[in-house]
């Protein structure tokens, strides 16, 4: 696009075709301006686009099946620039209508589903407030199959299903894991609160066990904390950024920003890392060890798809981690707390539609089966 603007600028510049200065061509009426070599430039962008880059992203999105027709309205752009000359107007009405209805089609649904996820919420307040719900009552030791909230026609399916598949691990989270990677494009939201459970979990274990050194446990999580907030949150250094409202990410700035950026300095390639990005769900090696500060604790069971390049990103972290100064300075604000905020907004995110996608998308499999039967 940059090459297009500099030539047809250019061209624009030194042509008396479309004005009176120049030093090419003479000046014209505004029929006969229509007309000419400076117009060769443009006829190439347009072959390049249709007949090379449009074809070969028909290609690269063959086997995209996303939840939010994006697909579908690519290739149904592409196909219109095909469109013969003389028919060239009605392709580009084609495109601009799949620019802009495909995107205020995907507004109405999602706020749609925002009143259906206000009313669900609503129809459980009112159960619990009404003694149908235990108050410890927890809906997450019911199948994820059977749990929804029915508002009106629809039906959603509760947030405490979603919850339970990831804090347990239960077998609907690589399915689903594989749902949001491919349909929903959203896996680093789902690796964000696996990463945010195990964090807790293991704040717990630590600072549950007797004796245990507790300014050393807290700036061993701290560097777990900096893990997650350099390969997930900061945009900077995460390959796919969780997207969270400002203000929360504003929060999480305080607490990691400065060290991210020392850290950044201190180790060039997690600058925009590559790491697992065809996989950006891969959990790394073991994150808490660190030999320079000679502690024992035991490492974190996780679920592991292979264990690749995000290895060595670890290892260069916590090697530029150690040392005095800032690296190892923990801020006082910083607790167990620290990604709850941001957990939260995943979770409500991932609950309003990828989490009703992948939970209906599983349900209709299940009754095709049985159908089939």
């Amino acid at each position: 696009m940059v090459v297009q603007f500099i030539v047809s600028l250019f061209i624009f510049i030194i042509s008396r075709r479309f004005k009176s200065y120049g030093i090419v061509s003479q000046p014209t009426t505004l029929q006969l301006c229509r007309r000419g070599w400076e117009w060769a430039p443009s006829i190439i962008w347009q072959a390049v686009w249709n007949y090379a880059a449009g074809p070969y992203l028909l290609y690269k999105i063959r086997v995209i099946r996303d939840i939010y027709n994006w697909r579908l309205q690519t290739t149904i752009a592409i196909i219109a620039g095909y469109a013969p000359h003389d028919q060239e107007h009605k392709g580009l009405i084609t495109i601009q209508l799949i620019a802009l209805l495909g995107p205020l089609g995907q507004v109405f649904k999602s706020r749609k589903m925002q009143k259906e996820t206000d009313q669900a919420l609503l129809e459980f307040d009112k159960k619990n407030s009404k003694g149908l719900a235990a108050p410890n009552a927890s809906l997450s030791t019911t199948s994820v199959t059977e749990v929804s909230v029915k508002t009106g026609t629809s039906s959603r399916y509760s947030v405490e299903t979603l919850e339970n598949c990831i804090n347990t691990q239960t077998p609907d989270l690589d399915p689903f894991r594989l749902f949001c990677a491919n349909r929903c494009l959203c896996v680093e939201n789902v690796s964000f609160l696996e990463k945010v459970t195990n964090f807790k979990r293991e704040w717990d274990r630590i600072f549950s066990v007797p004796g245990q050194d507790f300014k050393n446990a807290r700036l061993i999580m701290y560097r777990v904390a900096i893990n997650i907030y350099l390969i997930l949150v900061n945009e900077n250094t995460a390959e796919f950024p969780i997207n969270i409202e400002g203000h929360i990410k504003n929060q999480l700035n305080s607490l990691f920003h400065a060290v991210a950026t020392g850290i950044a300095a201190r180790v060039p390639s997690i600058a925009k890392s590559t790491v697992a990005a065809a996989t950006p769900w891969d959990e790394p090696a073991d994150p808490f060890t660190n030999p320079g500060h000679g502690h024992h604790l035991q490492p974190l069971t996780r679920h592991s798809l292979d264990k690749g390049s995000s290895t060595d990103l670890i290892t260069e972290i916590n090697s530029a981690l150690d040392g005095e100064g800032p690296f190892t300075a923990v801020p006082a604000a910083f607790d167990s707390a620290c990604f709850d905020r941001a957990a939260a907004s995943i979770t409500h995110m991932l609950w309003q539609q990828p989490w009703q996608e992948y939970m209906r998308s599983k349900r209709g499999s299940t009754v095709s089966a049985i159908s089939s039967a």
